[in-house]
């Protein structure tokens, strides 16, 4: 078991179930880890979940290109940059957009939760609280051992 897929081919040489079966791998994953962010720092606790909004670093980086360059956009994304496993998101709760909460597990398997508070223009961070993150057994994906009988088939019977 492990905490991700392994390839050992590249991936525009793999099978389209192989691609589908390693999205799926990891789409489960983040949910797996999603859900082990929440409950940990019991986000949605004392308000409902429907009174957030969140974003994803992609969602940032694709408002980057509506909104161009700015100090409050790059103070964001200073905070939503780094290595993480799973999906980084930043939840807003819509009756206080001027507070916001990064969740990640870092690389370490800890559960991270950073608060930021809108300063003028740029985000600032006041807390950053770390719990040990839950182990999760996730199939592992042997899409290599696929892409290397293939190969081997193909230069037998060209």
């Amino acid at each position: 078991m492990t905490t991700g897929t392994t390839t050992y081919a590249a991936n525009n040489d793999l099978s389209e179930d192989c691609k589908k079966q390693m999205q799926e791998t990891r789409e489960e994953y983040g949910k797996l880890v999603m859900s082990d962010l929440l409950h940990s720092f019991h986000l949605f606790d004392e308000n409902n979940e429907e009174d957030y909004i969140y974003f994803t670093a992609k969602d940032l980086w694709k408002n980057q290109l509506l909104i161009g360059d700015n100090k409050l956009f790059e103070s964001l994304k200073n905070q939503m940059s780094g290595s993480y496993r799973g999906e980084k998101r930043m939840y807003i709760r819509k009756s206080d957009p001027n507070t916001s909460y990064i969740l990640f597990r870092n690389v370490n398997s800890e559960n991270v939760m950073v608060t930021l508070v809108r300063n003028g223009e740029e985000w600032v961070q006041v807390e950053k609280k770390i719990k040990q993150g839950k182990k999760f057994g996730v199939k592992e994906i042997k899409c290599g051992d696929e892409h290397f009988m293939q190969k081997m088939f193909d230069n037998l019977y060209p």
